[in-house]
């Protein structure tokens, strides 16, 4: 193993006051005897091969921890390191809820009926071929931000008007017995380090973000295999996959490849963010 393996987590802002899984991955590293550094894309620019925080010019390091989406900085960023994670290509690819449809095809768990499109389609349309009720979840969307039930076509209206005609949806069957509860598990490259149900009172979205509380959830054959495959389709080192919860068995919701720590940390009381780590670590023996 190198002496000391280095990184950068690269994050929105230089500091993310308040962010408890950013701190937990620079705490584990620094635990570990590893050099990481967080870095803000909003506080960085770049030119040529350089990028620079502030006036101080970036070195080469190990590895980049990306948590942030857009823009050319991530392949900046990219440059300076000899490996990402999750790799910066696919972690763009499956950031996108529509292109993560496709891994489960095929894969012995139920997948609720899908479309992909605008709010400008109409109620009819839609609702004769997802049922009465159907959820809208922006295609990029996390923390149950850009998730919505769509009951009537006042809704899809209202969704229309605040968001405009261009942006993109996955309209989805909704799950109604699942309605406030799912599964997150978190896996590390196919293996599920930690599985905890999300339950919410008072919302049908079931996001720790949003209230919901936490608990153990017991894993089973199917969900590990779930879990294998996933990785082994998308390659993805670490994800957190949500599972909705059927009256005829397990039913894929999405996987998230910038996952939260605190729900699933505090609800399984096991140290994730240092096995992320360590498997970083690890990879540079």
């Amino acid at each position: 193993m190198k002496e000391t393996v280095t990184g950068y987590l690269l994050e929105k802002y230089n500091n993310m006051k308040g962010s408890y899984t950013c701190y937990r991955f620079l705490e584990e590293a620094a635990a570990l005897g590893m050099k990481v550094e967080m870095v803000g894309a909003l506080d960085l620019c770049a030119g040529g091969d350089a990028v620079w925080n502030g006036s101080r010019r970036l070195e080469q390091r190990d590895f980049l921890f990306n948590r942030y989406f857009d823009g050319a900085v991530v392949d900046c960023m990219s440059r300076l390191t000899s490996r990402s994670y999750n790799p910066t290509d696919i972690f763009r690819y499956y950031r996108n809820k529509f292109h993560q449809l496709s891994v489960v095809a095929g894969l012995q768990v139920h997948v609720p009926v899908s479309l992909m499109g605008t709010a400008a389609l109409s109620w009819l349309s839609l609702s004769d071929k997802l049922g009465s009720q159907f959820v809208a979840k922006g295609t990029t969307g996390s923390m149950g931000r850009e998730v919505f039930l769509i009951s009537n076509a006042d809704d899809l209206s209202r969704l229309l008007e605040q968001h405009g005609e261009r942006k993109e949806w996955v309209f989805q069957q909704y799950i109604r017995e699942s309605s406030g509860r799912s599964l997150r598990l978190l896996s590390i490259r196919g293996r599920i380090a930690a599985s905890i149900i999300r339950e919410s009172e008072d919302d049908f979205r079931a996001n720790v973000a949003l209230g919901a509380r936490t608990s153990l959830f017991p894993v089973d054959d199917a969900l590990e295999e779930l879990a294998l495959q996933i990785y082994e389709k998308t390659r993805l080192d670490f994800v957190g996959i949500d599972v909705l919860l059927g009256d005829d068995g397990y039913y894929f919701c999405e996987f998230n490849v910038m996952q939260g720590l605190e729900g699933v940390e505090s609800a399984s009381h096991k140290n994730i963010a240092r096995e992320m780590m360590l498997t970083i670590q690890n990879d540079f023996k």
